[in-house]
């Protein structure tokens, strides 16, 4: 890449990220940050509780996918083992959990799906439509996806959304599901690049699942592939009335390389698809917190201008593996910087990956784990012993999860106020308190962490100021003088005069 086109792609970025940052002030909350903006993923049912607070969590890993539940191989009496499940909203209910959300979609049990690949996620149907998506699947073209075509009952998908929403629905947990997510990462397809593959079938299939999933749970819209009302869709299934009208039906998860955008946006671009999406989901793995926001400008961008004004959840992300980024310190930065960054794009919801995958974005650990870095810099966990510690049977809190906990205290119950600005590396993010109180968030994004030690740039508060908080825990830092030193973990500064 010459000068000239590094320049002109800098150029470039910056204006779709200040174009981005206008056009999301609107989205953002204009009021207090819900604890429902902080989600959660933990996957293992042996694991304690999670010991960070939350305000919902997403069944994905859970043993909770489509090809999990039916234990037998028919349309016309299908049963299903909700045991795996009910064991999820049982812990739900007990830790005074109601808000989740569901994804329907990324394992199509081998039995219905219109074809087979070793290349698809869990299992190889598992990335195919289902055969019965089709009026006929000649597979004509070889693909094994009954050609595109959309035209048939597609009565196993129907199936297996109006039992599972209902049964949740219909549990006496009290658990809500807010949001349905059509499909997992269905971006994620032969043109991308990734070794493993959650869709081949074609746009129009996706609307048609999409479509199907939000009659059958909202009872809003139609369905375009076959003409049908959703009032013949919940028919279809046995149903007189939509399961929940509260839900929000978000797209299948997109993901942000650029062959995965081109496929959402080919997506979206599809007769009936922009209709069937009340809110878009997207997955965000980026390098830095910085290039996640950036990441996020530039997809959004390339949305047209009626999908762009739709909300977005971020249904899963983070640093992803503990090998890509693998100092302590630095994943403690990027969580806190993630949070940050994220909100004040305007993003409604952000849900973490994944508290207690020991290899992934890891948060906590269980008794005699240890944290695979690749670089030496490893945790063990002696649940007795701090500072990672937390009791007998506990596991331990990394760095990561007392980052987590410190930015939702940070941020839950307090009013974005002033927008996220950078001179430089050095980035600030406003808030107010309920009492006026205001609060700032600053971090250095140039300095780094290795092996326990943190470098260090020199910042002028003012005289606005008084103390500040930092990531390791609730103690407040008195500012005695005239400058205080910044690093890559955030900071949070306030003031010492409410403002009413």
């Amino acid at each position: 890449m010459t000068r000239s086109t590094r320049t002109t792609t800098a150029l470039r970025t910056t204006f779709l990220l200040c174009v981005f940052l206008a056009a999301s002030a609107d989205a953002q909350t204009n009021g207090p940050v819900p604890a429902t903006f902080f989600g959660q993923h933990f996957i293992h049912p042996a694991s304690p509780w999670p010991v960070v607070e939350f305000g919902s969590r997403r069944f994905w890993d859970t043993g909770t996918r489509w090809g999990q539940f039916q234990t037998n191989h028919s349309t016309s009496q299908p049963a299903w083992n909700w045991s795996a499940l009910d064991a999820w909203l049982d812990g739900m209910r007990a830790h005074g959990l109601s808000d989740a959300l569901f994804n329907l979609g990324g394992q199509t049990p081998d039995w219905l799906a219109s074809g087979k690949d070793p290349k698809c996620d869990y299992n190889r149907g598992g990335c195919y439509p289902p055969a019965d998506i089709a009026a006929t699947c000649s597979d004509r073209d070889n693909t094994h996806t009954c050609d595109g075509q959309a035209d048939g009952k597609n009565l196993g998908w129907r199936q297996w959304v109006a039992a599972v929403a209902g049964h949740i629905n219909n549990s006496g947990t009290g658990v809500h599901i807010a949001a349905y997510e059509v499909w997992n990462e269905f971006t994620r397809q032969a043109n991308s690049g990734n070794e493993y593959l959650a869709w081949k079938g074609s746009t129009r299939q996706m609307v048609r699942l999409a479509e199907d999933a939000r009659c059958i749970v909202t009872g809003r819209g139609a369905v375009t592939g076959t003409g049908e009302s959703c009032a013949q869709v919940l028919k279809s299934v046995g149903l007189a009335s939509a399961i929940d009208p509260a839900a929000v039906l978000l797209s299948g998860s997109a993901g942000l390389r650029e062959a995965q955008k081109a496929n959402f946006y080919a997506y979206m671009n599809t007769p009936g698809a922009s209709a069937a999406t009340e809110a878009i989901a997207v997955h965000i793995y980026q390098a830095s917190a910085e290039r996640a926001r950036e990441g996020l400008a530039k997809f959004i961008s390339g949305l047209n201008s009626a999908d762009r004004a739709k909300p977005v959840w971020e249904t899963e992300g983070g640093f992803g593996t503990t090998k890509a980024l693998t100092d302590h310190d630095e994943q403690a930065a990027y969580v806190a910087r993630y949070y940050l960054l994220l909100l004040d794009a305007g993003l409604v919801r952000v849900y973490w990956y994944c508290f207690d995958n020991a290899a992934w974005g890891s948060m906590w650990l269980k008794n005699g784990d240890n944290n695979h870095t690749g670089d030496g810099n490893r945790i063990t966990c002696d649940e007795r012993q701090p500072p990672y510690g937390l009791g007998a049977g506990k596991g331990c809190l990394l760095p990561t999860g007392k980052a987590y906990r410190q930015v939702y205290k940070w941020l839950v119950g307090n009013t974005p106020a002033k927008r996220c600005s950078n001179a430089g590396a050095v980035y600030t993010c406003g808030l107010t308190k309920p009492d006026g109180t205001e609060l700032l968030a600053v971090w250095d994004a140039s300095q780094k962490c290795s092996h326990g030690t943190c470098t260090h740039s020199s910042y002028s508060p003012g005289a606005k100021y008084s103390q500040y908080y930092d990531l390791d825990g609730g103690t407040a830092h008195p500012i005695s003088g005239s400058s205080i030193p910044i690093g890559a973990k955030p900071i949070l500064l306030q003031s010492s005069r409410k403002t009413r």
